[in-house]
């Protein structure tokens, strides 16, 4: 086997049930097959992005569990790459909408040593109305991160995004928005983010108009069945 354009081939001891057979085709399994490109990924944010898209119960796909992973990983020694991998785990949540929602969010943690987000919560006003879901949410500081990928460009998407970002800033929540491109200039995305963080510091809590107190419709709205 040789290495080509979008195949990489790699050689290492698999354990019993690592292998499946799926229509005729041995494979391994979905948590084996997280755990090799986990260790094989290029830093640990790639591998947390790895972990977080192949264990995401809000997107659409065949997924495996955070758990199902950590077990594997648990049983594993002595392969290259497992300390990456394990570090990627403490980072990993199944709560993550796409890359670049867990790309945004390793950096806070890497970078800037932010921890304790909320991950796509749903935040409602003290009237029991939805603000929104913002992608990460610092619940002590009011700090909100929203990324924003390619279909955020397109106009109706846009809008919507206007318009939940100013519900969040009249509920006194400070919003920071990340795109793929800042990721160009880290030093300038660490230091605002770092910015947004310190206006959402010096807010006055007292005029706070928002809550992540679930209200009573919430719980058998078609929402629901999808946010948690």
């Amino acid at each position: 086997m040789q290495r080509r354009p979008g195949i990489d081939p790699t050689r290492c001891q698999l354990r019993r049930g690592d292998v499946l057979e799926h229509e005729g085709i041995r494979v391994t399994s979905l948590p084996r097959a997280l755990y090799d490109e986990m260790r094989l990924a290029a830093d640990l944010t790639e591998s947390t992005i790895v972990v977080d898209m192949g264990v995401s119960t809000l997107t659409g796909g065949v997924h495996t569990s955070l758990v199902s992973v950590r077990q594997l990983v648990a049983h594993q020694a002595k392969t290259r790459g497992i300390v990456q991998a394990r570090s990627a785990l403490e980072l990993a949540t199944d709560r993550s909408c796409s890359p670049l929602e867990s790309r945004t969010r390793a950096f806070t943690e890497l970078r800037l040593d932010m921890h304790g987000w909320r991950i796509n919560e749903p935040v409602f006003d003290l009237t029991g109305r939805l603000l929104g879901i913002p992608d990460l949410l610092d619940p002590l500081t009011g700090l909100v991160i929203e990324s924003d990928g390619g279909g955020h460009r397109e106009q109706n998407r846009h809008s919507d995004d206007n318009i939940r970002e100013e519900l969040f800033e009249t509920a006194n929540l400070t919003v920071v928005r990340v795109t793929s491109r800042d990721f160009r200039w880290p030093d300038a995305l660490a230091s605002r983010i770092a910015a947004g963080d310190r206006r959402a510091r010096g807010r006055a809590p007292q005029r706070d108009c928002w809550t992540l107190t679930k209200p009573p419709w919430w719980a058998t709205s078609r929402l629901a069945a999808h946010w948690g």
